[in-house]
């Protein structure tokens, strides 16, 4: 009983047990603390609430006058006067708005300070880009030419029905202004943060002694971008942050789509009473989790890291890695864990033996499966060329009717001699050639062969058959219901000592929705032997393993390509 995983396991869980005992103790005190952080952390919440109520209110008391103002005529109307009054009484509506712009085209029509646009040279085309035809847009934070800084816009595009004629009209404000009264008032310790979703700044306050060094961002005083990528990738809620020598409490707040306001308080603000009680703590946490690694370590060793071993082998038992011999398990241990590990590995011995059987058996099949496909010509195929044939002797053509026949004498011969071999390159472009031959007597001149680059491997072993089914497929399905002058060409090439054969028409092409069917693998019943691309493909993998294969890539009204690769044999 030395050896039992049972003796093993009693130890173990008198000592968890008792370490369980003693960390409730401590877990109980923890709770205790996130209480008192919860009930000190509410002003922030609190704040964080009424600053959102107060930003509602503002930018929606803004959003209603502008809507309100757009539905005056004067705006769409050609008196600039008119306009100009319009224009200047519109800011009298709300203290916050600093500047107000209509624009047409590239020009200002109306500013409500007159010394900006005699003293401006105003770029319109970023309040072009910011804007959306007969929309409203409150736009991200940018920098104001007539307000020398930061600015928001709300822009609202104006179109003249009858005319289509637009204009923009532009009210902008600075967010220091609507955020400042806020900031102002926060405690000394305390320090408001807001940008955009994608981390852009809104605003902050330049005095805070929190925000560490500020820099120079696109002409304007900003945060730093370490101090940004801390707080943009803050989650929701309460949040802990290190900056410099400064620990801080944050909490975030998701303002509508816009903005994501941050309230940065002192960490020793809600904790002065609690940090030696927490440092304590934070020594006795420590201890108890190196005695958890240390339990969990022996655990691991002993029981779960052999057995998780074990399942994740089986899990990864397949027809294809059975021959692997690195599946087997070592047996170095004499208990129950050795015992099922030596279990594990005649197991895979057995299945291994039934595998190889398997294949063995699988393998026979298909290749006299192949070899009565290739056997077979079918009837209608010898009907067609015999009809062919007979009516070229009837129309006096004696000599096309001769190489008809010589070209079907020579795949008869194929079909029958060599079921069982590998035939060179050039006895398969050969019966290529001859079946090329029949179909372009029997269907006339719609379509032209080529083949390219194939003389140097002439003599590479190939499996009879190997590129009959493909041209077949070409001419069949590919030219069927096509206007132009078929074509197919057949391209050779070596890449790292694979042969690589391409066949190309110029066909109808197939839909995505076929390819992914597989839909082009049955071969046509009017064919000359029952060798499907399927039946091709599955040789390949027989014969030359899974690095070789045959690839279809199709275009509707374009053509197909079929790619085959096989290894070079010497």
């Amino acid at each position: 009983m030395k050896n039992s995983i049972f003796q093993r396991t009693i130890l173990i869980i008198a000592v968890s047990f008792f370490f369980i005992l003693f960390c409730v103790f401590g877990i109980l005190y923890y709770t205790s603390i996130e209480s008192v952080k919860e009930q000190t952390v509410s002003s922030a919440q609190s704040n964080l609430e009424m600053i959102r109520s107060y930003l509602d209110m503002m930018l929606k008391h803004l959003t209603n006058s502008m809507y309100l103002y757009v539905q005056n005529e004067v705006l769409l109307s050609n008196d600039i006067e008119a306009i100009n009054s319009f224009v200047k009484s519109y800011p009298n509506t709300h203290e916050y708005i600093d500047c107000v712009m209509l624009l047409d085209g590239n020009e200002v029509l109306a500013i409500n300070n007159s010394m900006l646009i005699n003293s401006l040279d105003i770029d319109t085309s970023i309040y072009k880009e910011m804007a959306k035809k007969n929309r409203l847009v409150m736009t991200k934070p940018y920098y104001s030419v007539p307000l020398a800084g930061r600015a928001i816009a709300l822009i609202r595009s104006l179109v003249d029905e009858q005319t289509g004629k637009e204009r923009l009209f532009v009210v902008e404000f600075r967010p220091q202004n609507l955020f400042s009264s806020i900031s102002n008032k926060m405690t000394s310790r305390e320090t408001l943060v807001v940008l955009t979703a994608e981390g852009e700044t809104v605003y902050f306050d330049y005095k805070s002694p929190f925000l560490e060094q500020l820099v120079i961002h696109k002409g304007q005083l900003d945060i730093n971008d370490s101090l940004r990528t801390e707080l943009t990738s803050l989650r929701m809620g309460i949040n802990e942050l290190t900056l410099g020598s400064n620990q801080m409490i944050v909490k975030r707040l998701r303002f509508n789509q816009y903005w994501r306001l941050y309230i940065l308080a002192e960490y020793s603000l809600f904790y002065e009473a609690l940090i030696y009680m927490i440092n304590t703590y934070k020594l006795i946490g420590a201890a108890a989790l190196i005695l958890l690694v240390v339990i969990s370590a022996v655990i691991s060793s002993s029981i779960i890291k052999p057995v998780k071993q074990l399942s994740l082998q089986v899990d990864s038992l397949s027809p294809e890695i059975l021959d692997d011999s690195t599946l087997a398990l070592p047996v170095q241990r004499k208990d129950e864990i050795g015992k099922l590990a030596s279990s594990f590995n005649k197991l895979i011995s057995r299945l291994q033996a039934a595998s190889r059987e398997k294949e063995k058996a699988e393998r026979i099949r298909l290749e006299l499966e192949y070899k009565v496909l290739q056997s077979q010509i079918k009837p209608h195929f010898l009907f067609n060329i015999h009809m062919c044939m007979n009516s070229l002797l009837e129309q006096g053509r004696t000599e096309e009717a001769r190489r008809m026949l010589l070209a079907l004498d020579s795949l008869l011969r194929v079909s029958t001699d060599k079921i069982d071999q590998l035939i060179t390159l050039d006895e398969e472009l050969e019966t290529v050639r001859q079946y090329v031959v029949l179909q372009q007597m029997r269907l006339g001149s719609s379509f032209d062969f080529k083949m390219e680059g194939w003389e140097p491997y002439a003599d590479v072993k190939v499996p009879k058959l190997l590129l009959q089914p493909i041209v077949e497929n070409s001419i069949y399905h590919g030219f069927a219901n096509i206007k132009h002058q078929g074509e197919v060409k057949i391209k050779f090439t070596e890449i790292d000592g694979y042969l690589h054969i391409i066949i190309q028409d110029n066909g109808c092409g197939m839909p995505q929705s076929a390819l992914e069917q597989k839909l082009p693998e049955k071969p046509d019943k009017y064919g000359m032997v029952s060798i499907g691309i399927e039946n091709v493909r599955q040789r390949i993998k027989n014969l030359y393993g899974n690095d070789c294969g045959l690839y279809i890539s199709s275009r509707e009204n374009i053509g197909t390509r079929v790619e085959i690769v096989v290894k070079m044999h010497d």
